[in-house]
């Protein structure tokens, strides 16, 4: 592996020496990239990436190879952030990461609305795949974690009124009413 590492860094070495101006070597960071992503030089590909892209800022190639680079090395949403922009600026002929941008979304967790869109592209391009049914899965816990969080305010909206009924009718010295209306309380407490 340190050999190849080594052949890497004279092939990167010669291809900047071949490029006089800065432009020139920042155009060829898409390929060094790559080099050094095959020999998992991670941060190193990720430099000479991020130097391509200030001159090609709207390359989908490039922010696809951006996504692989943060999800080699653990980051997902910023893995996800490129991934997007690869399949906002090549549109219809990135769709096969409308399933990376779903399972990162499953993932890291966003808001249902954003879901729903993934769901809609998903089923769009790949309706039986696994990474709707995953996206499917996350819109049905999400709804009936907001069922349950509904419910359980509820019951304790209703509780405090009535914990405040109890206070008032004690502080008003009716103590008579204040245990009448705690024996005929009938609250079932739900847990989630």
């Amino acid at each position: 592996m340190c050999d190849r590492k080594r052949e890497v860094d004279k092939a990167v070495a010669s291809i900047l020496a071949r490029n006089k101006t800065q432009t020139q070597k920042r155009l060829q960071g898409f390929k060094i990239a790559k080099l050094y992503i095959d020999v998992g030089e991670f941060s190193k590909a990720q430099r000479s990436l991020t130097d391509y892209l200030i001159e090609r800022s709207n390359e989908p190639l490039a922010h696809e190879l951006m996504g692989e680079i943060y999800e080699a090395v653990g980051q997902p949403a910023e893995a996800l952030d490129s991934f997007k922009r690869a399949y906002d600026y090549g549109g219809s002929r990135f769709q096969k990461l409308v399933k990376k941008i779903g399972d990162l979304y499953c993932e890291i967790g966003t808001d249902i609305q954003t879901l729903k869109f993934w769901l809609e592209q998903c089923d769009r391009f790949f309706p039986k795949s696994s990474t709707a049914v995953r996206i499917k899965a996350r819109i049905n816990n999400y709804t009936e974690a907001r069922e349950n969080q509904s419910t359980n305010d509820q019951v304790m909206d209703d509780l405090s009124l009535h914990i405040k009924l109890l206070d008032d009718l004690t502080d008003k010295g009716r103590w008579d009413k204040a245990c009448e209306a705690a024996v005929t309380c009938n609250f079932e407490t739900k847990f989630v």
